[in-house]
């Protein structure tokens, strides 16, 4: 995704397992930061989920069991 047509964005879910609510926010901008340092890419878009039990889905790359 391009914003403003130069800046590169990136948008994704991340699922957090057994993370105490108090390390959530450290834990996703170290996740946060690896696109901008790997990738250059400057805009990043992370929305928190928690395994909540098994994925809905059936077994599928995007929930874990």
């Amino acid at each position: 995704m391009a914003l403003e047509g130069e800046r590169t964005a990136l948008s994704g879910h991340v699922v957090l397992q057994d993370v105490p609510l108090s390390e959530t926010v450290a834990v996703v901008a170290r996740i946060r930061s690896r696109p901008r340092h790997d990738f250059a890419i400057d805009h990043t878009t992370l929305q928190q989920e928690s395994a909540l039990g098994p994925c809905p889905h059936g077994d599928c790359a995007y929930c874990t069991s």
